[in-house]
């Protein structure tokens, strides 16, 4: 069994439903049980190892194995190279799901205080429509909504032109212990990352210059956009990281761990 998010705890963590639901206390028996007939389980951060073994799973049964970087990131490098930029805008994209885990809203509410930058939110989701309401009563003319990109071809496009890559988690205990997978295609495409949030994502973050961490909060978020602005250029050729991120996270490295459980059990 594969464990990539903790449902129906991350409905919970969204205020979607509420703990003593009928509906929560039924699909919590329906993932212990789960958990508990497994031969062994996969998960994805230290830490939600950590919660399954509060829950008296045994540790010897479960493993980790991150997400990683995608193979067709690389490519971005050949992109960047042929498509030098045109115009001087300094482009801060966010690339993924429009919902209520994402928060999205305190991006914007930072995006009205930084007028010189050109935001782009390339995405669809539950909250898609609430925030370009938003964007529209605030008329605000530097927030571009796109629609989801499915060609890889196109969304690497993005990455090529983009400044700075946005990931953004609510800010709720249960999203500490996600490591988002745009994380990883930011750092494969070697775009610099703001990471609004906390937990294992933004410890990556850190730990091998990736970007900049900053709290779910309109303040931090401006502070850390003005930062890596002036910082850019170190962030860019932060070439040593990056390449021992990449090696450490790509696909194959990911797939080979995959193939040596597998072959265990056969």
């Amino acid at each position: 069994m594969e464990v990539r998010d903790l449902w129906p705890d991350s409905m919970t963590a969204v205020e979607f439903i509420e703990k003593n639901a009928l509906i929560y206390r039924w699909l919590k028996r329906l993932e212990l049980y789960f958990y508990r007939t497994a031969s062994n389980i996969v998960v994805v951060t230290n830490q939600t190892k950590r919660i399954l073994e509060q829950q008296e799973i045994p540790a010897n049964k479960i493993k980790i194995i991150t997400n990683g970087i995608p193979d067709w990131t690389a490519e971005v490098f050949n992109l960047k190279l042929s498509s030098q930029r045109i115009n001087s805008e300094f482009i801060i994209l966010y690339a993924g799901n429009i919902g209520k885990s994402q928060n999205l809203a305190q991006l914007i509410q930072a995006a009205e205080y930084l007028s010189d930058y050109k935001f782009c939110i390339i995405g669809d989701g539950l909250e898609k429509e609430k925030l370009m309401k938003l964007v529209e009563r605030k008329n605000l003319k530097n927030i571009t909504f796109i629609d989801a990109i499915t060609d890889k071809r196109l969304l690497l496009n993005w990455y090529a032109k983009a400044d700075i890559g946005v990931i953004s988690l609510k800010d709720a205990k249960l999203f500490e212990n996600v490591i988002p997978s745009k994380l990883f295609e930011y750092a494969g495409a070697r775009l610099p990352i703001l990471f609004i949030g906390k937990g294992e994502g933004a410890e990556l973050v850190n730990k091998y210059k990736l970007g900049k961490v900053a709290l779910s909060k309109t303040e931090d978020i401006i502070d850390a956009i003005n930062c890596m602005y002036d910082d850019i250029q170190s962030y860019r050729e932060n070439s040593d990281n990056l390449d021992k991120f990449i090696q450490k996270y790509r696909w194959s490295s990911l797939a080979n761990k995959y193939i040596k459980l597998i072959d265990s059990h056969l």
